[in-house]
């Protein structure tokens, strides 16, 4: 394992030490070939467990944990590439909570709380595909998507056509690196999260539900442009079904991961969220799975 990889997999273990999670087992349908992005090759001659790839931030880490655990009842092998800090755009700085964080991409950062973003993502992303031979890639980011970010020499956010235009750009790319060795793509729709205040009761704009809503627009959009092989998985509509920022879906407390000072973080999936969605979520990887092998 080189330097890089150490790095991550450390940085994920800091995370979910601080919760004392309970140990948990990771698993450690093509269409038209006209389509521009579809540069693969369906994988029909693999055999055994179909192959599921999940990429993405740390909301992608903490819900491929919480789904892991029911992979073998649905011939799945989970492999769980999400990485602390790690969207889809890059550069800065960022506004976060109402504090400008300055920083050099792909650098550590001081903060516990704020991993570096990452500036190479799409090599990595390049490198896990070609590394594990997925049957279906799933992909959940937005969380750095919906911040305040400095970019094109301007403040720039969500919601504004040239930002918009950039965020369409990355995730198109993102779904062209997934499916570029023939895999099926899933994108989910990102969850609310807390809201947050400051002093003067004023609503921090990266924790409002219409940046959220904003960029699942933005994931529809990409997704209707490759229907025969890209779907969306609504995983907004299954960790808040009242459309809005919810930690508990009945007796289930979905959303409880803490910050390294143990306050709720009001952002990740905890891993009994991700075991509720699973019965949802796992059927249709596996559906998609079965797909990609066909070659149909």
């Amino acid at each position: 394992m080189d330097l890089r990889n150490l790095r991550r997999r450390q940085s994920i273990w800091q995370l979910f030490l601080l919760v004392m999670l309970p140990t948990l087992l990771l698993g450690c349908s093509q269409g038209s070939s006209s389509d521009p992005f579809l540069v693969g090759s369906p994988n029909i001659s693999k055999s055994g467990p179909e192959q599921i790839l999940i990429e993405g931030d740390s909301l992608a880490l903490t819900l491929g944990i919480g789904i892991s655990g029911g992979q073998e009842e649905y011939g799945l092998n989970i492999t769980d590439d999400g990485d602390l800090g790690c969207g889809i755009t890059s550069g800065g700085p960022i506004l976060l909570a109402g504090q400008q964080y300055n920083y050099t991409p792909g650098t550590p950062s001081p903060d516990p709380d704020f991993p570096p973003n990452c500036p190479d993502w799409k090599q990595i992303w390049k490198t896990d595909v070609a590394t594990h031979q997925p049957d279906v890639v799933a992909i959940l980011v937005g969380r750095w998507e919906i911040v305040n970010r400095y970019h094109d020499g301007q403040w720039m956010n969500i919601g504004q056509p040239a930002y918009d235009s950039y965020l369409t750009s990355q995730l198109q790319d993102a779904v062209a690196i997934a499916g570029s060795q023939g895999a099926r793509v899933v994108l989910f729709t990102m969850p609310y999260v807390a809201p947050g205040y400051a002093s003067n009761g004023v609503q921090y704009p990266e924790t409002l539900p219409s940046r959220v809503n904003e960029f699942n627009a933005i994931v529809y959009k990409v997704a209707q442009k490759h229907p025969n092989w890209v779907t969306v998985i609504d995983l907004n509509k299954m960790l808040d079904p009242n459309g809005v920022y919810t930690s508990q879906v009945g007796a289930v407390t979905t959303r409880n991961l803490v910050d390294s000072n143990g306050a709720p973080d009001g952002t990740h999936i905890s891993p009994a969220g991700g075991e509720m969605v699973a019965p949802k979520i796992l059927p249709i990887l596996a559906k998609l799975a079965a797909q990609t092998r066909k070659g149909s």
